[in-house]
């Protein structure tokens, strides 16, 4: 399982330019709603090692390497962009909630 390796997706292990992109955007887009995929949250218990296993990354278990790029990102993204990620979030999150009702046919 990609998670259980570090990554927050199959997809995630294409390169490492796509495992920026899914983890940039899973943490801002699925931090309560997983709808069909797997939260935030339960992306990072998912993995976690199991109980009787000692699989790690360089002594890492795959939450520690999610959270590490994470932290890399978010340096990342204030530094060089001025974004705070959990702000985006944040925000993403206030949203979510209408975005199924707005109309994307018009710009207003």
């Amino acid at each position: 399982m990609a998670y259980k390796r570090g990554f927050v997706s199959r997809y995630a292990r294409q390169n490492e330019f796509e495992d920026f992109a899914e983890t940039l955007s899973i943490y801002v887009t699925r931090s309560l709603y997983g709808d069909d995929d797997d939260t935030w949250a339960e992306i990072l218990e998912k993995a976690k090692p199991d109980p009787d296993s000692e699989a790690t990354v360089q002594g890492l278990d795959g939450s520690e390497i999610i959270l590490y790029k994470l932290s890399i990102i978010k340096e990342y993204m204030s530094t060089v962009w001025n974004v705070d990620l959990d702000d985006l979030r944040e925000t993403f999150e206030r949203h979510a909630v209408v975005f199924g009702t707005m109309d994307l046919t018009t710009i207003e």
